[in-house]
């Protein structure tokens, strides 16, 4: 490890994308694995952004949440933010189906 150099820190550019992504699914297999179905962290990739709604949603799904209709916009630095609100289903004591959405 080197102690010597200056660290500069910048706000990402388009250009980083791509590193930022492989970043992202490294973090992602590092952090859920054992959590998550191993099929389901074999199977991400780094993305542009164009699919991250579905990988999100697959995620939740997977996971056994519902999303629950409710929708709500937000701005984050500048860029207007998608948000959908997500639930844990119910399961009954019965054992019946769960319970909400979906």
């Amino acid at each position: 490890m080197s102690t010597s150099g200056a660290v500069t820190v910048r706000y990402a550019t388009v250009g980083d994308a791509p590193a930022l992504g492989r970043v992202h699914v490294r973090a992602w297999l590092a952090a859920y694995r054992g959590q998550m179905p191993d099929d389901y962290l074999d199977g991400l990739r780094p993305c542009c952004g164009c699919c991250q709604a579905t990988t999100a949603r697959r995620f939740y799904e997977v996971a056994g949440w519902v999303a629950d209709g409710t929708e709500r916009t937000d701005e984050v630095l500048g860029v207007v933010v998608a948000e959908v609100r997500y639930r844990r289903r119910l399961e009954r004591a019965s054992g019946d189906p769960p319970l909400g959405r979906g």
